[in-house]
C-alpha cells in the first residue's frame, strides 16, 4: 500500500509532471493579472486637453486692479492638474479682441481641479471697465477652450490729499489770492480734478464747513506739487474773512479741508476800469444803440455797480463830461469781459450825436470817461419828390440828396435830369416813380461819371430805377486814367438795382475803363466793399483799354440778373473786366452777355489777374451769346476767349449756356467759348453747353494744368471742340458729351433746354 501511495507522490514521475504544470498555471495566472493591470499594448500621446472654466469671475475692484477668481480645471478635462494659464484683459469686450488682448504675466501654476483659484491683475486705469477671459494648458500643450468673460470696473478709494500751506498772497477790497501747493488725485500722487473754495465770518473747518459761502472755482488743479493761486472774488471790503479749500478727484471723493486762512480787506478806493471800446452799433428814429466790454468793479475784475451814459454834439472828454446832457440808465452791468449792449431812445434826430460811459461801484469810485463814439440819429423819415420841371420839393437830384437826411426817401418823377449825382456818404433811397424807361440822368453837358459814390457809402445808399447815360468818367492817378463813365463806385457798398446804364464811356482820348461802371476798394479798405449790383441792363458803353461794361477791383461782389449788351472794350474784358491787386472775388450768377466786343481777350469777361489769398471767382448759370474777342495785341496771339478769359484766375464755370461767341486771333484755336491760361490754378468747367463757337469751343494757352472740363455738352463747335495743343489741361472725351442740346427755339435767341434735352438728363444735370 505504502508503495503505491509513494508512487503518485511529486517524486515520482507522475509527481514532477504534476508540479511543473501547477508552476506553469501559477505564471500564466500572474501573467494575464499583469496584462490586465498594465494592458498589452504600448502608451498613446496625451491628447485631452484641460477642461474649459465656467465661472470667471470679478471678485473685487480697486482704483488700479481687478482680483479675479476661478475654479481649477484638470489636466485631462476636470482630472488632474493643468500646467499652466493663460489670462488676459481688455477694455473692449472679449472674445472679439482675444488676440490683442494683454496677458497678465508670473501666474502661479494652476492648482489641483477643483480648487479654488485667486489672481489680483495691478496696472489698471482707475474707472475703466474691462473685460477679461482665460485658457488653461497641460504639459503636452492642449489648450482647453476659452473660458466665460468676466467683466469689471476699476474704482477709486482713495481721495486727495490735504492742503497744509495754503496762504494769501495779496489783498484787495473785494477779492484776495490765495496760494496753496496742488495735491494729488490720490493723496500726494497725480492730479486732482477740481478745487472748491469757501469762505465765512467765522474759521472754516471740515465741521463748519458746508455752512461756509462757496466760491465758484473754474480753473483745473495742475499735478500734484505744483505751486497754485486762485483768485477769490465778491468779498466785502472792511471786513475780516476767513478761508479755506479742498481738492476733488475724478470719482467725486473729497480731500481734508485745507488749513485756514484769515484776512482782513482794505477799504473799497479802486474805481472801475475804464471803457475803451465803445461804439455805436446802429441808429434809427431818434434812437441810438451802444456796445462796449464791460469793465470790472476793481479795475479788470469783478461787476461794476452801475453804468452812467451822455451825449453831446461834439465829442465827450473828462473836460466837458459835466456839460454833455445824461441818460437814464437801468443796465445792470455784466461780469468784467463780458459784452454789453445798450439802446438809447428820445434822443434828438436828424444829427450826429456824440456818447461816452463810464462805469461806477458801490463805493461810488466812477471810472475814466471812455472813448467817444458817434452815430447819426435819424428823425422821422421823410419823402422828396423831385420833378423835372422844378415843381417838385427841390429842383434838382442832387439837391434832394444834399437836403435828404440819411434814411429818407428821394423820388424822381419821369424826365431827363441833365446833371451829376454824387450821394456824399447818405444812406438814402434814391429811386425813379416810374421806372428806367422815361427817367432818365444825363451827363453828357459836362465831362464826368453820372452818379458818384465815394464817400463810404453803404447798401442803405440805394440807386434803383434810372436810365444812367452821356458819361465819362472820373480822371484818377494824377490823370493817367478815366475810369467809370456811367457810375464810379469807390470804397463804398451801394445797392445799385433795376438801372438802364446805356451809352457811356471812359478813358478817351486816354486810358481808362470801366465804360459802364467802375467798382474798386482801397488797399487800406476793410473789409472788403461789398456793392450790391442786380437787375440791371449795360447796354453799348465802351472803355478806351479794359472792361467795357464794367470793371471789378478789390472787391467782393455779386454781379446777378444783369443784362449786358453790346458793350466794348479797346482791349480786355469788353463786357466785364476783373482784375485783383488785393484779395477780393466776384460772383457771377444768372447774367446774360449779348454780342460784346474785346478788341484783345475777354469778349464778355475778362479774368486778368487773381489778387494774394483772393477766393476763386464763381461764374454759374450765365448766358453768353455772340460774343467776341480779337486778340489783336500780337498778330500771332494763340487764345483770346470770345465769351470768358480766364487768364490769371482760379474758379468755377458751371451751368452756363454758350452760343455763337467767336475769337479771332493770330491761331486757329482761339477759345471762342473760354480761354484757359492759368497754370496750377484749379479751374472747373463743368456741366456747360458750348454750341456754335468759332475757334473752338475750349481753348488753353501755354499752361493750365489745374483745369478740369468734364460733364459738358458740346455741338457744333469748329473747327474742333476742344483744343488742348501739348495736352496743358487734362482732357478726355469719354467725361463729356457730342450731341444736340435741343434748345428751345434758337431761330430766335432762345436757348432754353427742351424738357427732353440731355442737358436735363443723367446725375448732372446742365
Amino acid at each position: 500500500m505504502r508503495e503505491a501511495v509513494r508512487g503518485k507522490g511529486f517524486g515520482t514521475p507522475y509527481g514532477r509532471g504534476v508540479l511543473r504544470a501547477t508552476v506553469l498555471l501559477v505564471l500564466l495566472v500572474c501573467l494575464l493579472m499583469l496584462l490586465t493591470m498594465w494592458g498589452c499594448s504600448s502608451p498613446g500621446p496625451d491628447t485631452t486637453p484641460p477642461a474649459a472654466v465656467s465661472d470667471l469671475a470679478v471678485a473685487g475692484t480697486r482704483d488700479s486692479s481687478l482680483t479675479v477668481t476661478w475654479t481649477a480645471p484638470g489636466d485631462d478635462g476636470d482630472r488632474g492638474r493643468a500646467a499652466s494659464y493663460d489670462l488676459r484683459y481688455a477694455p473692449a469686450p472679449l472674445p472679439a479682441g482675444w488676440d490683442s488682448a494683454t496677458a497678465v504675466d508670473g501666474l502661479a501654476p494652476p492648482r489641483a481641479a477643483g480648487l479654488a483659484e485667486t489672481v489680483r491683475v495691478g496696472g489698471l486705469e482707475p474707472h475703466q471697465t474691462y473685460w477679461l477671459a482665460l485658457q488653461a494648458a497641460d504639459e503636452a500643450g492642449n489648450v482647453s477652450a476659452l473660458s466665460n468673460v468676466a467683466q469689471g470696473e476699476t474704482g477709486d478709494s482713495t481721495p486727495p490729499g490735504r492742503v497744509t500751506d495754503l496762504r494769501a498772497e495779496s489783498l484787495e477790497p473785494h477779492a484776495v489770492v490765495l496760494a496753496f501747493t496742488a495735491p494729488g488725485d490720490d493723496g500726494q500722487e497725480g492730479q486732482a480734478a477740481a478745487y472748491e473754495v469757501r469762505y465765512a465770518s467765522v474759521p472754516v473747518t471740515e465741521s463748519s464747513w458746508e455752512q461756509a459761502t462757496a466760491f465758484e472755482v473754474t480753473q483745473a488743479p495742475q499735478p500734484a506739487g505744483a505751486t497754485e493761486t486762485i483768485r477769490v472774488e465778491g468779498l466785502t471790503p472792511e471786513t475780516t474773512v476767513h478761508l479755506a479749500l479742498r481738492a476733488v478727484d475724478d470719482a467725486a471723493l473729497a480731500g481734508p479741508v485745507s488749513n485756514e486762512v484769515e484776512v482782513t480787506l482794505p477799504a473799497d478806493e479802486v474805481p472801475p476800469g475804464a471803457i475803451t471800446d465803445l461804439q455805436v452799433t446802429g441808429t434809427g428814429i431818434f434812437t441810438a444803440t451802444l456796445g462796449w466790454t464791460a469793465p470790472g468793479n476793481d479795475g479788470e475784475h469783478g461787476k461794476a455797480e452801475g453804468y452812467e451814459v451822455r451825449y453831446a454834439e461834439e465829442a465827450i472828454t473828462e473836460g466837458t463830461w459835466e456839460e454833455a446832457t445824461a441818460v437814464p440808465v437801468s443796465l445792470v452791468p455784466k461780469e468784467a469781459g463780458e459784452e454789453e449792449e445798450l439802446t438809447l431812445t428820445d434822443l434828438p434826430g436828424d444829427r450826429v450825436l456824440w456818447f461816452a460811459v463810464r462805469a461806477t461801484d458801490e463805493a461810488g469810485n466812477e471810472g475814466a470817461v471812455s472813448n467817444g463814439a458817434s452815430g447819426f440819429v435819424r428823425r422821422e423819415p421823410r419823402t422828396w419828390e423831385i420833378r423835372a420841371d422844378g415843381s417838385g420839393d427841390v429842383a434838382t437830384v442832387q439837391a434832394g440828396i444834399d437836403t435828404a437826411s440819411p434814411g429818407d426817401e428821394v423820388v424822381v418823377y419821369p424826365g431827363t435830369y441833365r446833371e451829376h449825382i454824387d450821394f456824399r456818404g447818405k444812406g438814402i433811397y434814391l429811386h425813379s416813380a416810374e421806372g428806367p424807361e422815361g427817367t432818365i440822368l444825363d451827363g453828357s453837358a459836362t465831362e464826368g461819371s453820372v452818379v458818384i459814390f465815394q464817400s463810404g457809402e453803404t447798401r442803405e445808399a440805394t440807386l434803383e430805377g434810372f436810365t444812367v447815360t452821356g458819361g465819362t468818367g472820373t480822371v484818377v492817378g494824377e490823370g493817367a486814367l478815366v475810369v467809370g463813365g456811367g457810375i464810379y463806385c469807390s470804397d463804398s457798398s451801394p445797392t445799385i438795382v433795376r438801372n438802364h446804364i446805356v451809352d457811356n464811356k471812359a478813358g478817351f482820348p486816354l486810358r481808362g475803363g470801366g465804360g459802364g461802371m467802375l467798382i474798386d476798394g482801397s488797399r487800406d479798405t476793410r473789409p472788403f466793399i461789398s456793392p450790391i449790383v442786380e437787375d440791371n441792363v449795360f447796354e453799348r458803353n465802351r472803355a478806351a483799354t479794359n472792361g467795357g461794361g464794367l470793371v471789378i477791383g478789390s472787391a467782393d461782389v455779386t454781379i446777378a440778373r444783369n443784362t449786358f449788351l453790346g458793350n466794348e472794350s479797346i482791349y480786355d474784358g469788353g463786357a466785364v473786366f476783373v482784375m485783383m491787386g488785393e484779395p477780393g472775388t466776384a460772383r457771377f450768377i444768372e447774367n446774360e452777355f449779348w454780342e460784346n466786343v474785346a478788341g484783345d481777350h475777354g469778349g464778355a469777361i475778362e479774368a486778368g489777374q487773381m489778387g494774394y489769398g483772393s477766393a476763386p471767382l464763381q461764374i454759374e448759370g450765365n448766358l453768353f451769346v455772340r460774343n467776341e474777342a480779337h486778340g489783336e495785341d500780337l498778330p500771332s496771339d494763340s487764345g483770346t476767349g470770345g465769351g470768358i478769359s480766364m487768364r490769371g484766375w482760379a474758379g468755377s464755370i458751371v451751368n452756363n449756356t454758350f452760343v455763337g461767341n467767336v475769337g479771332t486771333g493770330g491761331a486757329p484755336c482761339t477759345g471762342a467759348a473760354i480761354l484757359v491760361c492759368t497754370e496750377s490754378l484749379e479751374v472747373f468747367v463743368e456741366r456747360n453747353i458750348f454750341a456754335g463757337s468759332e475757334g473752338c469751343a475750349v481753348a488753353c494757352r501755354f499752361g493750365a494744368e489745374g483745369t478740369t472740363v468734364r460733364d459738358n455738352i458740346f455741338w457744333n463747335n469748329l473747327p474742333r471742340d476742344v483744343d488742348n495743343p501739348r495736352s496743358c489741361f487734362p482732357f478726355s472725351p469719354a467725361e463729356n458729351f457730342f450731341v444736340n442740346p435741343l434748345f428751345c427755339d434758337p431761330a430766335h435767341d432762345d436757348y432754353r433746354v427742351r424738357s427732353d434735352s440731355p442737358a436735363l438728363a443723367g446725375p448732372n444735370v446742365i
